[in-house]
């Protein structure tokens, strides 16, 4: 069970007006494989994450949820502070912004202040959602099994050279056994 916990998929769902929160926690209630946090604002999230700790072994989804038509009143935008506090707190996770409409310069920013991605709020918003957290568990799966195969070939390789290193020692010590 132990094991069930470190590959825990942590997804946190920030949003104010909480349009998916049950859609998603529906799709992914297995705690053995997920867990679903919601919080309706970025500082509560944030207050969350500063007094629990994460485990790097876990995957981290976040969903963020951004409104373009609140005024913005400095020259960065909030929901790029937000990003850069997650990914700050958390540099190894994976943070989705969810809005209606985004520029593409705002869009461009967001990307290179460390988003995953941009989903568009709509009809189809809970089924990308639930695909990019399979999609990302996909991809961790993938990366633990090559790394295993990866250990496996180095294993056998270091296997054959002891072999053929322990075979010329005594081929060498006992010439005797290796004539016909």
């Amino acid at each position: 069970m132990l094991k069930k916990l470190k590959n825990l998929t942590q997804v946190y769902l920030i949003d104010d007006q909480k349009a998916y929160f049950n859609e998603i926690t529906e799709r992914f209630e297995n705690p053995l494989k997920y867990k679903v946090n919601t919080f309706t604002s970025v500082s509560s999230f944030i207050r969350h994450l500063e007094s629990n700790p994460v485990l790097k072994t876990n995957l981290q989804i976040v969903f963020l949820s951004f409104n373009p038509d609140h005024n913005q009143t400095g020259d960065k935008p909030e929901v790029i502070e937000a990003l850069q506090k997650i990914k700050k707190i958390i540099p190894f996770s994976e943070v989705f912004i969810l809005s209606f409409k985004v520029s593409e310069e705002l869009e461009n920013t967001l990307i290179t202040s460390g988003a995953s991605g941009l989903i568009q709020k709509n009809e189809n918003a809970v089924l990308r959602m639930t695909n990019k957290i399979k999609g990302m568990i996909s991809e961790k799966n993938l990366e633990q099994k090559r790394k295993v195969s990866r250990i496996s070939i180095k294993l056998l390789i270091y296997f054959v050279l002891l072999v053929v290193i322990i075979t010329a020692i005594v081929y060498f010590i006992y010439p005797d056994y290796f004539s016909f």
